[in-house]
């Protein structure tokens, strides 16, 4: 009776074991960096590579993703929360490179500051690693929407696609990002940024001479509007088909 137990209790320590190991796995699959900046600053984010052997001389695609608010500070897992690099850990492969920065307390990505600190950091990451530059997407959500935005419009000629989720812009600026194609997401019931954020940025690109924009949202729904977004594969389908010059 006693080596019944025993195997019993092997089995299913064996058990818990992998599922442990499997969840290391899973969050070791995008790396926890550093870029150092000017003055000392230093910019916390997730790296993740494609997954399995690279295809030589491939050239892959490179997706930033901002956070929002809640998740600014110095611990770098508050940024797994949302979002792409909460699929990754999960266990969700991209057949691209994407970086997950940590924007610093009491700090916004729209400061022109961070605006430089995430160029920087897009550069890095083109430089070191096959990247197509015809292919470099942007998205985030709330804050994380406001800077895609700001990024956009400061560099207008970087972006293949743009994904804003409930944030705003400064429409004034609208005419930066006329030649991007973005998708914008808000909820209807968005109490924290109003629907307006959205709607106004769309309404001012179209009036700009806008064509590649669109809108979609959410009826009932808060703030809370990424989260449908992002498991929804047919943004990322979109997303990845645009490209610079197409």
């Amino acid at each position: 009776m006693k080596i019944l137990f025993l195997l019993m209790w092997l089995a299913i320590s064996a058990t818990m074991t992998a599922k442990v190991w499997a969840e290391q796995t899973k969050s070791q699959r995008q790396t926890a960096e550093v870029l150092a900046g000017e003055a000392g600053s230093q910019l916390g984010y997730w790296f993740y590579q494609p997954q399995g052997e690279k295809v030589a001389n491939k050239k892959y695609p490179l997706v930033l993703f901002l956070h929002g608010a809640g998740e600014r500070g110095d611990d770098i897992n508050r940024v797994l929360r949302h979002g792409p690099p909460m699929q990754i850990k999960k266990g969700k492969d991209f057949d691209a490179y994407v970086i997950s920065p940590q924007c610093p307390q009491k700090s916004w990505w729209t400061s022109g500051e961070m605006v430089k600190q995430l160029d920087q950091l897009l550069k890095k990451i083109a430089d070191e690693y096959p990247i197509d530059p015809s292919r470099i997407y942007i998205t985030g959500l709330s804050m994380g929407g406001m800077g895609t935005m700001a990024m956009v419009q400061a560099y207008p000629d970087r972006f293949a696609a743009a994904v804003p989720i409930c944030g705003r812009g400064d429409t004034k600026k609208a005419d930066k990002m006329v030649n991007v194609p973005m998708w914008f997401f808000h909820g209807e019931s968005d109490g924290t940024v109003k629907p307006e954020g959205s709607t106004q940025m769309v309404e001012a690109i179209k009036a700009a001479g806008g064509k590649k924009v669109k809108l979609t949202t959410y009826p009932s729904v808060g703030h809370n509007s990424w989260t449908m977004t992002y498991d929804n594969q047919e943004v990322y389908d979109w997303m990845f088909s645009q490209r610079l010059g197409k």
